[in-house]
């Protein structure tokens, strides 16, 4: 199957965004966890 190579930064750039929302999730959650046993 051929895929235009827009199509394909297209598809790759939405999988990087959203995989770094998920790594930033993540962070603010432990940090959040980290903060809380802190206190």
């Amino acid at each position: 199957m051929m895929h235009n190579c827009t199509e394909f930064a297209i598809i790759k750039n939405l999988l990087f965004s959203s995989a770094k929302i998920f790594a930033n999730n993540i962070m603010d959650t432990v940090v959040g966890i980290t903060l809380k046993e802190a206190i």
